[in-house]
């Protein structure tokens, strides 16, 4: 999955390919700052001159990730193929033999050459399983639910907390999703390619039909990440959901201070209750008449197509297309001397010229 940062940390430098730490902040810094994901730099990273240095080692990466998924989807690879194909690219079993040959002993080195061998036993068990339809996302989402259940007290007095995809077959009485807001489910990256907003679609139908009597769906009237404030649009995923099956709140958590952005939209109020087909579903969430005003970019500064721009990483730039989005505006400029770049209006701190 090439949009998945947190794992491509990951691998990038194991087994060990001269690609460091700070190599992979710059590059971090420059995803952020575009609204692309990490993966997509450093396949460019020619692009960039603060990558520059690193273009080979990053591109021998990115060729060798590139040539496995392009090897996944043959339709006649299995995903025992798949795995041994991996290891042999990678020769990972011989290169962690030798990176604990000081470290652990003997016996602690063979058990985790044993461990990887396990895991071919068990892609093995799950293609004899499903011998028609086995696919690799199948056995993940398989090994991902399993390892949850191996985890879940049902006697503890906890919250149980879940990602959308391993709650995949299992039910609840009451369900909570929160984080129902544009930009966070569905995620940016999906907005930015619309061809993957039907998968994140499917998983908003994984979670509601997750819940046996009561489902709570939830969004936040403002929140902070990374460091910044934000005012997202209600989640489109909540709006597809039919007013007669949905009894709607709205509640405001009073805090020590009061937001512009809150007392300048004038949230309105409505309740009403419904029988659904399938048994009482109450679903809690800020009415749909809710609309955020989009934070500014930049203090009060708003781009447009024409603007003359001026980045600190890129230079000097025009911007060719400026698109609301969420709570933020989609820039496609034209840079003097990186050629066109797609960036997120809030993340790029660009200054006017």
């Amino acid at each position: 999955n090439p949009s998945d940062n947190i794992r491509l940390r990951r691998i990038i430098n194991k087994p060990k390919r001269s690609i460091g730490n700070a190599t992979v902040e710059k590059a971090s810094e420059i995803a952020d700052v575009m609204g692309e994901s990490l993966y997509y730099v450093i396949s460019h990273a020619e692009d960039y001159e603060p990558l520059k240095r690193s273009v080979a080692k990053l591109k021998e990466f990115t060729n060798l990730i590139d040539s496995l998924i392009e090897y996944s989807e043959d339709e006649d690879t299995t995903i025992c193929q798949l795995y041994n194909e991996i290891l042999k690219r990678t020769d990972y079993i011989n290169l962690l033999k030798k990176e604990n040959e000081d470290k652990e002993s003997r016996d602690k080195r063979m058990a985790r050459v044993e461990n990887i061998s396990e895991l071919m036993t068990n892609i093995k068990n799950y293609e004899d399983d499903n011998p028609e339809e086995a696919t690799l996302s199948g056995f993940l989402e398989d090994i991902a639910l399993l390892s949850d259940i191996d985890n879940y007290n049902s006697d503890s007095d906890s919250v149980v907390l879940m990602t959308l995809h391993s709650a995949k077959g299992l039910e609840f009485p009451v369900v909570f999703i929160p984080g129902a807001e544009e930009g966070i489910f569905p995620g940016i990256q999906s907005i930015m390619n619309p061809t993957q907003i039907p998968e994140e679609r499917r998983l908003a139908y994984v979670g509601i039909t997750r819940a046996k009597e009561k489902l709570h769906i939830i969004r936040a009237n403002e929140r902070t990440m990374y460091g910044s404030t934000s005012y997202n649009r209600i989640s489109r995923f909540v709006n597809e959901i039919p007013t007669e099956l949905a009894q709607i709140t709205s509640a405001v958590v009073e805090t020590s201070f009061t937001s512009p952005a809150r007392a300048s939209t004038g949230v309105q109020r409505t309740t009403g209750t419904a029988q659904g087909n399938s048994g009482y579903l109450n679903s809690t969430f800020a009415n749909r008449t809710y609309q955020p005003q989009s934070k500014p970019a930049q203090s009060g500064v708003s781009f447009k197509a024409g603007d003359q721009v001026m980045h600190k990483a890129f230079g000097k730039g025009m911007i060719i297309s400026a698109k609301p989005m969420a709570n933020d505006t989609y820039l496609e400029i034209a840079f003097d001397k990186v050629g066109t770049k797609k960036l997120m209006a809030n993340f790029a701190k660009l200054e006017k010229i």
